[in-house]
């Protein structure tokens, strides 16, 4: 597995020897230290995913090792390895959580692979997420620089129609085009997800027969619905509230950019389940606005036909059955209906 690396850490080298015998054919790169001060100089050195360590060890012990991982490499998923004599100070590293996990002499080969595997998730995960955090914040920095951008431009047009809104509401749309642009880093339009469920979702609106201006907003909205993700202030908080807060966290920055403030509530609820049965529980049925319930169609539609890391897309055929079987629970019954003589 390209980028993982396992530590092996005891001071009997056929320990050592067994320990990368069990894991060689998983695909990790497997480092092995025969002692907890070698461990420490490989960590200095290199990005340690997973390690698993002896208690009992001269010198440095296992605890202490963890201890020293714990404050200078804390995303690294600590395993300890223990005999019957020692199982005291694994249970007691745990819950002073220097350990995420023991394992007992002999060890399972099976359980050894099953719990490395695990840490290798939480370890990925982690390191995902701060990837996304370092990348909302520059998000959200250069929202700010288009947010200043589109409010110079808005005057500067509204200027030019000598003070008359409506030529300048036609035309800001393509400024918002490219503040979602720049804030997503796409390298192409052809790519630009808010761009496809942007369209999509204006072309449902047209086909149910809306006025042009809520189709409008409702283009706007698609444009602007993932910017909800600059508003994440600490995605590794395992909390529900912090969850529930998510869709309304592009708002604060969107609030202040005058033409958009009647987008907002499509944005901020384009998430709801259309019978109220989630997490949120705050609108239901025809609570939720018309435009946010027809772009939880469109966003649901573009996501299941697009590849991600971590899931393959599925064909055109299968995502229309899905939004199917799901009408009535998360989509709106009347939108689906649209939808699919849209994209059928």
């Amino acid at each position: 597995m390209k980028n993982i690396t396992v530590l092996l850490v005891d001071d009997e080298e056929i320990i050592l020897h067994y320990l990368k015998r069990s894991i060689r054919n998983e695909g990790y790169e497997i480092i092995t230290a025969p002692s907890g001060k070698e461990a420490i100089e490989i960590i200095k050195e290199k990005d340690i995913a997973v390690i698993v360590t002896d208690v009992t060890m001269p010198g440095m012990r296992g605890i202490e090792l963890l201890k020293h991982l714990k404050e200078h490499s804390p995303d690294t998923f600590r395993i300890v390895l223990t005999g019957n004599t020692d199982t005291q100070s694994a249970v007691d590293a745990i819950n002073k959580g220097e350990a995420h996990r023991f394992i007992n002499k002999p060890w399972d080969d099976d359980i050894l692979k099953q719990t490395i595997r695990e840490g290798i998730d939480r370890y990925t995960l982690v390191s995902k997420i701060k990837e996304l955090n370092a990348l909302v914040l520059r998000q959200r920095d250069e929202l700010k620089k288009m947010n200043a951008l589109l409010e110079d431009k808005v005057r500067e047009r509204r200027a030019k129609s000598g003070g008359n809104k409506e030529p300048t509401v036609r035309s800001y749309v393509k400024i918002i085009e490219t503040l979602s642009h720049a804030v997503n880093g796409k390298a192409s339009h052809a790519d630009n997800q808010p761009m496809r469920v942007a369209g999509l979702s204006a072309t449902i609106a047209g086909n149910m027969g809306l006025p042009s201006k809520d189709i409008e907003d409702i283009r706007v909205a698609g444009l602007l619905h993932d910017l909800e993700n600059a508003g994440i202030r600490n995605v590794m908080k395992d909390d529900v509230e912090e969850m529930k807060e998510h869709s309304s966290g592009g708002s604060g920055i969107l609030e202040s950019i005058e033409y958009i403030r009647n987008v907002l509530p499509i944005i901020i609820h384009h998430h709801e389940r259309f019978d109220g049965k989630d997490y949120r529980g705050i609108l239901r049925e025809d609570e939720i606005p018309l435009g946010a319930r027809i772009m939880a169609v469109s966003d649901a539609y573009d996501a299941m036909t697009s590849h991600s890391s971590f899931r393959s897309a599925l064909s055109h055929e299968e995502a229309l059955e899905r939004i199917k079987a799901e009408s009535g629970f998360y989509f709106d019954p009347a939108v689906v209906d649209i939808f699919l003589k849209t994209v059928g």
